[in-house]
């Protein structure tokens, strides 16, 4: 599957620009997934290992496939052998970053998730209403990061995109995914960054 393969070569990329990548492996066997699972101290998620959207039949919404934690109750329960799973190292966040990149300019934003919230493992699954709501600012990304996300869309040959990152509690920035096709409403109308104004004088 070609857009799998692209998503392993993502992190590959990112990497080999400089940015730190947690710990991935994608597997099909309880033996697998406890030995993924114990080298990483028990701090492991799921994510899905292609691009997709589910639809929510009740509020007609498209609805993400969201990254869900694992526990050692999963492990004990998996069955020996099952559909090829990508597993990442859970990454302790201090807050999600969001980079938009357009044409050589990019737009970041910090993502501050509420604790103990369904949303702090995917800042994707938010609340619509209440007093939960994702706090999403601008966040300057240094000369250095900047650099690195423009080599990183070089290199993997797309003008535009969306780039996902964790910041850590040691304030390193993970690289987590590309998403090639790039939404970017949600974080140009919180940030007043003006994105589709931008695009449309390109267009």
């Amino acid at each position: 599957n070609t857009s799998i393969n692209r998503k392993i070569e993502y992190l590959v990329l990112a990497k080999n620009v400089g940015f730190d990548v947690p710990s991935t492996s994608i597997v099909q066997s309880k033996t697998a997934l406890n030995r993924f699972f114990i080298e990483n101290n028990g701090m492991v998620v799921a994510k899905a290992i292609n691009e997709n959207i589910m639809f929510d039949i009740k509020n007609g919404d498209g609805v993400v496939c969201p990254t869900v934690v694992i526990t050692d109750t999963d492990v004990e329960k998996s069955s020996d052998k099952f559909f090829p799973t990508l597993l990442q190292q859970k990454v302790q966040k201090k807050i999600d970053i969001r980079v938009f990149y357009f044409l050589g300019k990019v737009y970041s934003t910090a993502i501050f998730t509420p604790e103990k919230h369904k949303s702090e493992i995917d800042y994707r699954v938010v609340d619509r209403i209440g007093e939960n709501l994702t706090r999403i600012v601008p966040y300057k990304l240094s000369e250095s990061d900047v650099e690195k996300v423009e080599r990183f869309m070089k290199l993997v040959g797309r003008e535009s995109g969306s780039l996902d990152f964790v910041l850590s509690f040691d304030n390193k920035m993970y690289f987590l995914e590309l998403n090639p096709v790039g939404q970017f409403g949600f974080i140009s109308d919180a940030c007043n960054f003006y994105i589709e104004k931008e695009i449309a004088k390109k267009l």
